[in-house]
């Protein structure tokens, strides 16, 4: 599937995690982009303010670090890192939009049935062409409010 094409540059991204929204806006406050998203299983790991996008990546690898995944590492008996290469079922799918808070990011997933409906690790997970949506209407810099 193909993304959608938003016009508009983003000004900002709101998400709100009680209705597991994603919204975009332009500069002008106008709702350009809205889908849902999967949030933080644990409510700890929900980050809530003002966070920005620090890194866009198209086609990332992913990198399994058990020293900060380390339910999921004493789970399956994980103790290396270890990487996956790019591609779209990989566990952060075809974007990763790396945020101000080390290891948190808006990314894609291969599991696109269950945005919205389950919950990840801590980041925002999106369908892969939501994902890559938001990766051609932002910039670095564009700022990320996290509502309640």
């Amino acid at each position: 599937m193909s993304s959608y094409r938003i016009n508009e540059e983003v000004e900002y991204i709101q998400i709100e995690l009680q209705k597991r929204r994603l919204q975009a806006f332009d500069g002008s406050g106008r709702m350009v982009f809205h889908c849902p998203v999967s949030i933080a299983r644990d409510v700890a790991k929900r980050p809530v303010g003002k966070l920005e996008v620090k890194v866009r990546v198209e086609n990332p690898n992913y990198t399994f670090n058990p020293n900060i995944l380390t339910a999921t590492a004493e789970r399956e008996g994980i103790t290396e890192k270890f990487v996956i290469q790019p591609g779209p079922n990989n566990p952060v799918g075809t974007v990763w939009l790396g945020l101000n808070r080390p290891s948190y990011g808006i990314h894609g997933t291969p599991v696109p049935e269950k945005v919205g409906r389950t919950e990840s690790s801590g980041c925002f997970r999106l369908a892969n062409w939501n994902a890559e949506s938001l990766l051609h209407a932002t910039e670095v810099g564009t700022t990320v409010y996290v509502l309640p």
